[in-house]
């Protein structure tokens, strides 16, 4: 009789544990609902890890998630016929959060050129976007981005779009189409924008990150790489980054990608209005479409309304119809500009052309220059022309800040902004899967180009691989690898060499030092190797991707983490990108 007791208490302490494990599973599918996990609140955000729970987001407009594993949406039903559903609708707009925590959605895919506010979300509203990475081919009507269509309010930091965004008609950025009372910081987006249609016209408010910048907005330490065009006889307001930028500010930015508009067209803005422009730059060309009609600058297209630009530059070449500037196409009696330069050549088919500033109603000009070796321009009373030599000295420049704002290398070059001293977008990393398994012991590390901040590729990359995430000197092997020098262009991504193989260092912080003699070095080692011969090459690049071949087996069975930095051509370091690890495979392969 014992033993039947201590038996029938056995089953109903079993029984109670099952229950119990049966509710908390119960509780927490109720909790989780489609998602992985989390419950939707602040504190415990809804977890994504598939493309379908992606696609849920649409039914938890309000509440909050994050990703914890990439997304590839190049998978049915999202990568045919209409592609991707935006999330979020005009009058039901999007008002959660979505953290990428570093993760990147891939291949997202949207063919709907009649279709208004769209991107992988179309409406938001009080929403925010942070840490994420977007592979995009967007095609929208009107207010279209790679990110979302429409945002009022809002915040978005840390966001990097790569790919290409159409509207048939206006407010069509390569980030986001249109924002009012948003804050975007730290983004960037390396997309071609194209907008209007040759039909039905528009082509409006076009920019490489933003089309429409509207009311109490700022943008801070962004970029946008991609170029700008039109396809419409009716285009307006088209730049560089920002297409319109009104009653907003913008800070530590720039744009590299050239533009080509009708009217307003500007390497970073097309339209400031009412706005602040501040230590911030461009490098693309701004040229006219045939049918062009005024305002075309190599930084801004038109400033007016009160306006100012202070520490700025363009270096591109301008190619306008009238109201042409390197720097500022036309600027209004109540708006000015102050220590700011241009140096790219300029050129105008009717009046109102300048070095500096095509024309000038009467607004501030202080401290303002323009190179006229390289513009073609000698005009004064909108900027003053100064040769190259002299925009290579400091003491040109009057009243300039050179200990907290500007740098210059003495006869060397044109000032830089001082923020401009390291690449401004790590390297971000796409392959192997984060905390996946590896097919074999020598698994090929990827990652997507980096550009300096002038827009220049990298000229070296530093790669760390450890099995300590606290990446330890004794226990962390790092590599080298340069672009090659000027001498040896064609020959792409070159391996610093020994003769018998990849420099390999276990500390490259003691290395820094070889750094001046790198080009020669790498130039006399793989000149013997040839250009049609890639076996001593250790990273590889095209327009899209980096690549870095493991030349020997990693241990079995073990897990990775790696990371890697960029370095520009002054010698300056980007930040270590996000550490990501994988596990190799067990045995031998």
């Amino acid at each position: 009789m014992a033993n039947e007791s201590r038996t029938k208490q056995l089953w109903n302490f079993l029984w109670v544990q099952v229950v119990a494990a049966l509710l908390a599973v119960g509780c927490a599918l109720a909790t989780s609902g489609p998602f992985a996990g989390g419950d939707g609140s602040a504190d415990a955000p809804y977890q994504i890890a598939t493309a379908e729970q992606l696609d849920a987001v649409r039914s938890h407009l309000d509440k909050h998630f994050i990703l914890i594993v990439d997304i590839d949406l190049g998978v049915a039903p999202y990568n045919a016929g209409e592609g991707w559903e935006p999330i979020g609708v005009s009058g039901a707009p999007f008002t959660g959060s979505l953290d990428g925590k570093g993760h990147a959605i891939a291949n997202l895919f949207i063919n709907r050129p009649a279709q208004d506010h769209i991107g992988l979300f179309g409406d938001a509203s009080g929403a925010t976007f942070a840490n994420l990475k977007l592979q995009v081919e967007v095609t929208g009507n009107y207010r279209v981005g790679g990110l979302v269509g429409n945002l009022e309010p809002g915040l978005i930091t840390g966001v990097h779009v790569t790919g290409t965004v159409t509207g048939t008609t206006n407010e069509v950025g390569g980030l986001v189409g249109r924002i009012k009372y948003v804050d975007i910081m730290s983004s960037s987006a390396n997309v071609q924008v194209s907008g209007g249609s040759t039909t039905s016209g528009g082509g409006s408010d076009l920019g490489g990150l933003v089309g429409n910048v509207q009311n109490g907005s700022s943008i801070a330490d962004c970029a946008a790489y991609g170029s700008i065009s039109v396809n419409s006889v009716s285009s307006l307001l088209t730049g560089g980054l920002l297409g319109t930028l009104w009653e907003s500010s913008l800070e530590r930015s720039f744009a590299t990608g050239d533009v080509v508009g009708r009217d307003n067209v500007g390497g970073l803005v097309g339209h400031n209005g009412k706005s602040s422009i501040a230590n911030s730059f461009a490098t693309g060309n701004v040229t006219s479409t045939a049918n062009g009609i005024t305002n075309y600058g190599g930084l801004v297209g038109s400033s007016d309304s009160g306006s100012t630009i202070a520490n700025s530059f363009a270096t591109g070449n301008v190619n306008g119809i009238a109201m042409v500037g390197g720097l500022i196409g036309r600027q209004t009696a109540d708006s000015s500009v102050t220590n700011s330069y241009a140096t790219g050549h300029v050129a105008g088919t009717t009046s109102d052309v300048g070095g500096l500033i095509g024309i000038n109603y009467d607004g501030g000009v202080t401290s303002s220059y323009y190179d006229s070796t390289t513009t073609g321009q000698s005009d004064t009373g909108k900027g003053e022309p100064h040769t190259t030599v002299q925009l290579r000295q400091q003491s040109t420049f009057t009243d300039w800040d050179f200990t907290e704002i500007w740098k210059i290398v003495e006869g060397g070059n044109y000032p830089y902004l001082g923020w401009q001293t390291f690449a401004t977008v790590v390297p971000m990393l796409t392959s192997p899967a984060n905390d996946g398994t590896v097919a074999d012991l020598r698994p090929t590390l990827a990652w997507l180009p980096t550009l300096t901040l002038e827009g220049r590729g990298v000229v070296g990359y530093e790669i760390q691989l450890s099995t300590s995430s606290a990446f330890p000197a004794d226990a962390t092997e790092s590599w080298m690898v340069w672009t090659g020098d000027p001498l040896f262009t064609n020959f792409g991504f070159a391996a610093l060499l020994l003769l018998g193989g990849p420099m390999l260092y276990r500390n490259f912080r003691h290395k820094l030092a070889l750094l001046a003699m790198v080009g020669l070095l790498a130039t006399a080692l793989v000149s013997g190797c040839g250009n049609s011969s890639h076996s001593k090459l250790v990273v590889e690049q095209d327009s899209s991707i980096v690549t870095h071949s493991l030349a020997t087996d990693l241990l079995p069975a073990t897990n990775y983490f790696w990371r890697v930095k960029a370095l520009d051509d002054q010698g300056h370091w980007s930040s270590w990108s996000p550490v990501r690890s994988f596990t190799t495979p067990g045995g031998d392969r």
